[in-house]
């Protein structure tokens, strides 16, 4: 509807639409017709070209989330298993750290 409410495409109906005593002739309404198609299949077209836009823009942004060695959630994946890893080696040298003390504590008390 919004190509419809062209000034071009105004003119071309004011004929048609209001209440004229004479009847347009047919090759005026073919005409009219004719330039009403051009118009639709322009804005088709236009449509299907932004829609190859979209559609490649949209396949960019799949493959960076879901490629399974450079996308959003394989980089997550080794975020989190590096986390994971790195509170082990935390854990690890806590208790290294406590066991260290409470032995060093123990051999105090006992001397």
């Amino acid at each position: 509807m919004q190509l419809l409410k062209n000034q071009k495409t105004d003119v071309l109906f004011k004929g048609v639409m209001s209440n004229q005593n004479e009847p347009l002739n047919i090759y005026e309404l073919a005409t009219r017709v004719q330039f009403l198609e051009e118009k639709i299949m322009d804005g088709i077209e236009q449509l299907k070209e932004s829609h190859k836009c979209v559609r490649s823009d949209v396949s960019k942004i799949k493959q960076a989330v879901y490629d399974p060695d450079k996308g959003l959630y394989a980089r997550l994946k080794v975020v989190e298993n590096t986390r994971d890893s790195d509170s082990k080696v935390i854990w690890l040298i806590f208790s290294g750290l406590a066991g260290g003390f409470i032995t060093f504590l123990g051999s105090m008390l006992m001397n």
